[in-house]
């Protein structure tokens, strides 16, 4: 990812760009959903990226099992009626 990164900031930019991967977060939700995020550094030789400018990236699929990640619909919370015996 960080080659292909480097290569369309390179051709955007006209002046050669680096992309270096920061991290990557994996959020759990209080629904079974997950948001993969991952951060990387674009640093060329021109305004704005000569000390690296952030670019994130939010993955549309499930990193563990591939499936494509679907906005997490609204949950009811409300319990549901408890009738002791």
């Amino acid at each position: 990812m960080e080659k292909k990164l480097a290569e369309k900031y390179t051709a955007d930019l006209g002046k050669p760009a680096e992309a270096k991967c920061e991290g990557v977060a994996i959020v759990f939700g209080k629904q079974v959903t997950a948001e993969h995020k991952t951060p990387f550094r674009i640093k060329a030789d021109v305004p704005g990226y000569r000390k690296g400018k952030e670019v994130s990236f939010f993955a549309s699929f499930c990193p563990f099992c591939g499936k494509p990640a679907h906005a997490a619909e609204a949950v009811d919370d409300t319990p549901p009626d408890f009738h002791p015996v």
